[in-house]
Parts: C-alpha cells; structure tokens; sequence
C-alpha cells in the first residue's frame, strides 16, 4: 500500500550532520501510537531503527528503515520520505521495487512490468545503485554511531585515570610536607590529618 509520511516522534539525533547515528521511533505504551517515515502506525511492541543519512535532522540521501515487525526499506529519502529509487519489504515476504515521490511509488519495478525493462534498463541500474549505497550509508552511520561510543568510553577511562594519578600525588606531597615539618617540629601534627585519623577512630569504635 501507500507509505505516507506523517512523523510526531522525536530522533536521538540533533546535528545537522549528513552521516550521523542510528535514530529510533517508537510508540508509547498505552498512548497513541506514533506514525513514522514508513507510514504504519507503531503499536508499543514494535520499534523502527533508521540507519543513514541526514539533513537538518530529517532522513535524507541514503538510508535503511528497518522495523522489529519486519518492514524494511532501503533506498533514496528526501525529507523523511522514501524518495528515489528503492525497495520496500514486507512482512509477508513480498516487496516493492521501483521509484518513490514523496512515499509513493510512481514507477515499479515488478514481474509483469519485464517488456517495459527491457526498454527500461536504467531504471534497474538506478535501483540496484540506490539500494547499494542505503547500505553503505547504513554501515557507515553504524560504525560512526560505534567509534563515538568507544571515544566516549577511553575519555571516561582516561579521565578516571588521571584523577587517581592526581589523587596519589597530592598523597605523596601531603607526607613529603609532614616529614619535613617533623624535622624542624617534632610536635608537628597535620590537623586534617589529625581529625582524619580521630574521626575514624572513632567510627571504627563505634
């Protein structure tokens, strides 16, 4: 059937990036179901993943659309509508091929259409290149979306690791400080040290 477009979710994504991460649309559970670029209302137990590329925070270029009850579209979006050559897979395993207008299927591609192919070539060639480069993008947006993550996870290590490393200096300078006190003091007591020592004592008592 018809694929209109009618998005009142939101993305994860909000950068005017080309290629950026994965964005999810989903339904909530008990309200209003959400309708998304693949026209199906979302019911609370399916999810869609979109994985390609954007302009101004909205799906267009290459992408792939998959959704958990196993509608696929891979191909051509402009302004978060199928828009180009692609192809649509449904559920039922059946799957339409061809060029889209704003989420409607103009020219197919389809079995009984094979004289028209054969005067009609390019039209395949276009739709095996669209569909080629959705799955490029896809990947690439995936490995991006994965390499942010690991940049994230080594910043937070490294950061984790330098306040130790701090943390232990400020130690060793805090007892160099103490023992050359005592060498000019030997009654030199460090009062934060002191009531340190005091209060932990005293819990440990306790």
């Amino acid at each position: 059937g018809s694929l209109r477009s009618n998005i009142s979710g939101g993305s994860q994504l909000t950068s005017n990036s080309v290629l950026d991460h994965q964005s999810r649309y989903f339904a909530a559970s008990g309200g209003t179901p959400v309708f998304d670029s693949l026209d199906e209302p979302l019911t609370p137990n399916v999810t869609e993943t979109y994985s390609g590329q954007w302009n101004e925070d909205r799906r267009s270029g290459y992408g792939v659309a998959e959704r958990s009850d196993g509608l696929r579209y891979e191909g051509e979006w402009y302004n978060n509508k199928k828009d180009g050559f692609g192809v649509t897979y449904h559920p039922d395993g059946s799957k339409e091929e061809g060029r889209y207008k704003e989420n409607i299927l103009v020219q197919s591609l389809s079995k009984r259409n094979k004289l028209y192919l054969l005067r009609h070539s390019k039209l395949k060639e276009s739709l095996e290149e669209a569909v080629r480069k959705a799955k490029e993008a896809a990947k690439e947006a995936q490995e991006k979306s994965a390499e942010v993550a690991h940049q994230r996870a080594q910043s937070a290590r490294s950061v984790a690791t330098s306040s130790e490393a701090k943390a232990e200096e400020a130690r060793r300078l805090s007892e160099q400080a103490r023992t050359i006190a005592r060498e000019f003091a030997s009654d030199f007591i460090q009062m934060g040290r002191f009531f340190y020592d005091l209060t932990h004592i005293g819990s440990k008592s306790t």
